[in-house]
């Protein structure tokens, strides 16, 4: 997945459009994000398998709650990939970040 282009290259390859500093940037910025991302991440089950997109998937809530992190970097002051911690504080209240997985009952 590291190899992989940007969806930004793609566009910029199918449109032939130049090359411009503010698309430097961003694919700098892009970059770095992804140099960011904790390896092992790549190996967890949501990445390697789609089976919990299928329709009435009985673990899909548990799959998805391991992917929670998506959302963390939306309220939490750190940044950068990382596990949610007690070390975390919120974006907007500067409290310390709570778990953020939403209750769902089975």
């Amino acid at each position: 997945m590291s190899r992989e282009i940007f969806y930004i290259g793609d566009l910029r390859h199918q449109l032939l459009l130049q090359s411009t500093p503010q698309y430097e940037n961003l694919l700098q910025e892009l970059r770095t994000k992804r140099s960011q991302i904790w390896s092992d991440f790549y190996i967890t089950e949501a990445m390697l398998s789609d089976e919990w997109k299928r329709p009435y998937y009985k673990l899909r809530h548990t799959t998805t709650r391991f992917a929670m992190h998506g959302f963390h970097f939306k309220i939490c002051k750190t940044k950068g990939y990382h596990e949610p911690s007690v070390e975390c504080v919120c974006k907007l209240c500067e409290g310390a970040v709570k778990d953020t997985t939403p209750s769902h009952p089975d």
